[in-house]
């Protein structure tokens, strides 16, 4: 019997390895996440519901070779913010009012939401019912958060953090997810949350990176370009992939920000290769299209081509591609010129073909940006502006604005302003004090007169509005027969066709007036967001939130008929944090510090903040951890900055050795608030039995990584004492760095737990090995790192 039960042993033993192997081989994402497996995943169940789940599967076109992150000190980018406005008490007083009446509106439509559609998309604001429009993501929920922390919601915005866990991004009842709308939503919403509330809530990264490995699996594809409509199903079922035929130039090209700052923050490069791919088809493709420095409304990923497509605009469909210019070089502390580049060259095209003045009874100097179609065939194309404005392209006077000041274009100020302008004389023309969604007006000639005429008017009418064939009518007859088109159709002097009438709760002239104000100072701009705030909440304002307008050109008294049960989540996360902002404290988000994303959520500009931030002083001998003082350290004159290279390959080495190694030995979990922590807070949170811990942090080594990674694993290792081992192998390129890196290894400390008289070893860094290869320092030398961890 004891023979037949070691038998029995024996076979369930092989059985048991066996299928250990097989589901290692054939399921390895339930071992490996890759990268990003150092930000650790919130906790998930076995889910028995019977949908289809997402995961990640083997790619199967998977990249060679990542593009890195430029590196090295951020430049010094001009400032954007003008010098704080003075005011008097009374004006102050006035401001604070303003602020409050807006934030109670945002208060008013997020109890709504909170109340009627919790962890839903959307609420309906008429009926109460509440409404999935984004893969059922909870996006009203996500969008709101960074604006809660900045209206001072700081509890609710707890509340949404803690609800956020219930969001499952591996299922949707959508067919197809749309990629843009996810990435702008969810990612930059869990990016600009985190961002804004300084890192403490680990757990919006840890969702971040959630959306962005779901996202990444529309980009495995022959060329690497994404399904920007992506049906995740068959994604599921194994099937190759490939880039669409036809996909709209805003969703393959407004990616960009979002990826950046989700490498920038979790180290993992592969997000930024993805949108830096399609960065360099963009540049290469400038040149190729009907109209040379701008792309077309569809384009095709798949070859991939621009030179199909006849509609050039700046409004829907392409908008964010050209808002992203100058914030991707923000974003990137000034150190791609490729953004930049891009920028110039098509601000001269829109400048010369695109913004046009228009006719209006003050004669005020407005611009407009139209639609552009090219016709005839090549070489003989030929520009036909179509003179439409839409509310989409009320972003435009905001971007140039930012542009003009980083790129140091001070003339495009005016230019800027005027577009602006433009946006806030729609709004103003119009009854409800609203801009509807797209109208017609009439150009100026250029270079002509645009002196305001009534004939002038009611000959662009009687254009527009023909008599019928074989109709004849004299002057006197053709005015009085336009004026009553114009009654009829709610047309305003100055426009001649209302192309879409509704309003809803657009944020893109607000954004601009905002983007004015912060940038000149000029305190004209406030009086005119209230006008604007006061407008849209007398018609938009139901029992529980806010509703979109059918026709913002019905008589005031019937206006609260046209209100639809929709209430898009960007109302919370834009129109209404871009109205606050405009009576918020100058310094509050400010322009210098973020970069707002489509969908105005705020990411930190790298080089900005942080410079406001104490950096730890660290001496030569050892210190506790809490005795690190806050005073920032002064770069050592012999420090030289690093290659892009030597940087990210740096980075990349050490941060996931560390992460692998501390995976291997199921060390992972429950440290996420180290991770992505600055050094300080990670200081701050070793107390009791460790206070007595003592740290080493590499300066130079610190130096050449530009952040705070070797200070963090110096803590968290030492936090960490049943980590024994761990093997660090780094090829550095250049030879330059040589004596930085050995002065660290030279001056290896011991650093662990243990008694000021008796430390407990547990890490001592020293040098193994240095091979030179007899070659320049600066054409390319190695450098071979084996850092053992005894």
């Amino acid at each position: 019997m004891a023979g037949m039960r070691r038998w029995r042993v024996v076979a369930l033993s092989v059985i048991f390895t066996v299928t250990f192997f097989y589901y290692l081989n054939n399921k390895p994402s339930a071992w490996n996440y890759g990268y990003s497996s150092y930000i650790p995943s919130l906790p998930k169940n076995v889910l028995t519901d019977g949908r289809v789940h997402w995961t990640k599967l083997p790619e199967k076109f998977p990249v060679t070779s990542m593009i890195p992150l430029p590196t090295g000190m951020p430049k010094k980018i001009p400032a954007v913010q003008a010098p704080p406005p003075t005011e008097t008490s009374q004006q102050k007083e006035e401001r604070l009012k303003r602020r409050a009446a807006v934030a109670e509106s945002f208060n008013h439509s997020w109890a709504g939401y909170k109340k009627n559609a919790w962890l839903r998309d959307e609420v309906a604001p008429l009926s109460g019912k509440w409404k999935d429009t984004f893969g059922g993501w909870a996006a009203t929920l996500v969008d709101s958060l960074d604006t809660l922390w900045i209206v001072g919601l700081k509890d609710e915005f707890e509340v949404a953090v803690k609800a956020i866990e219930e969001i499952d991004f591996t299922t949707t009842d959508e067919k197809d997810i749309n990629i843009f709308e996810t990435t702008i939503r969810y990612m930059g919403g869990f990016l600009a949350a985190y961002d804004i509330s300084d890192a403490k809530y680990p757990t919006l990264l840890a969702k971040a990176v959630e959306v962005g490995e779901l996202v990444m699996s529309c980009f495995d594809t022959p060329n690497r370009m994404p399904i920007t409509r992506w049906d995740w199903k068959k994604y599921m079922s194994g099937e190759p992939q490939a880039a669409p035929m036809r996909t709209l130039v805003s969703e393959l090209g407004s990616l960009s920000l979002e990826f950046t700052r989700l490498t920038q923050l979790t180290g993992d490069p592969k997000y930024y290769d993805a949108v830096q791919r399609i960065g360099d088809v963009f540049e290469e493709s400038q040149n190729t299209t009907k109209l040379p420095g701008m792309w077309p409304i569809t384009v095709d990923p798949s070859i991939p081509s621009f030179s199909d497509d006849s509609m050039f605009t700046l409004g829907g469909m392409s908008d964010s591609l050209y808002e992203y210019f100058p914030k991707q070089y923000l974003i990137l502390g000034g150190l791609l010129e490729q953004p930049k580049h891009m920028y110039e060259e098509f601000i001269k095209v829109a400048k010369a073909e695109m913004f046009f003045k228009i006719y209006n009874p003050k004669n005020e100097p407005i611009l407009v940006s139209g639609d552009i179609r090219m016709a005839g065939t090549r070489p003989t194309l030929a520009v036909d502006l179509q003179p439409r404005g839409q509310h989409l392209t009320c972003f435009t006077g905001g971007m140039v604005a930012l542009a003009a000041r980083i790129f140091d274009r001070p003339d495009d100020i005016a230019t800027a302003e005027q577009l602006t302008a433009g946006c806030v004389w729609a709004y103003d023309s119009n009854q409800n004090g609203i801009a509807p969604e797209i109208f017609t007006v009439i150009p100026c000639p250029k270079n002509g007169d645009c002196t305001w005429t009534d004939d002038a008017y009611y000959d662009a009418l009687a254009t527009r509005y023909p008599v019928e064939n074989g109709v004849t009518e004299t002057i006197p007859s053709r005015d009085e027969r336009v004026k009553e088109v114009a009654k009829e159709r709610h047309l305003v002097p100055g426009i001649t066709e209302l192309n879409d009438r509704r309003y809803i709760l657009r944020p893109e002239a607000i954004e601009s007036v905002f983007i004015m104000y912060r940038v000149t100072g000029d305190q004209k701009w406030q009086d005119i967001a209230w006008r604007m705030f006061q407008a849209v909440e007398k018609v938009s304002r139901t029992d529980m939130a806010a509703a979109a307008i059918i026709d913002i050109t019905a008589p005031k008294d019937q206006i609260k008929l046209q209100q639809m049960d929709s209430m898009e989540s960007f109302w919370l996360a834009e129109t209404l944090k871009y109205f606050y902002l405009c009576f918020e404290e100058w310094g509050n988000v400010s322009l210098d510090d973020y970069v707002l994303n489509t969908e105005a959520h705020p990411l930190k500009r790298p080089g900005r903040l942080s410079e406001s931030q104490p950096w730890p002083q660290i001496s030569q001998s050892t210190t506790t951890a809490s005795s690190i003082p806050y005073a920032r350290q002064p770069t050592p004159q012999s420090a030289q900055p690093p290659t892009s290279s030597t940087v990210s390959r740096m980075n990349s080495c050490w941060k996931s050795s560390i992460w692998s190694a501390l995976a291997r030995k199921g060390l992972n979990t429950g440290v996420a608030q180290y991770a992505p922590a600055r050094v300080l807070n990670v200081a701050r949170s070793l107390q009791g039995p460790k206070n007595n811990l003592l740290t080493f942090i590499p300066r130079q080594l610190w130096l050449i990584q530009q952040g705070w990674w070797d200070a963090i694993t110096a803590l968290l290792l030492s936090y960490l004492p049943n980590l024994q081992e761990l093997e660090i192998e780094c090829l550095m390129d250049s030879g330059r760095y040589i004596p930085q890196i050995m002065e660290v290894l030279d001056r290896g400390r011991q650093i662990g737990p243990g008694t000021d008289s008796s430390p407990t070893p547990l890490i001592k860094l020293r040098r193994v090995s240095l091979e030179y290869s007899g070659k320049d320092a600066d054409s390319g030398m190695d450098l071979k790192l084996l850092l053992p961890f005894l």
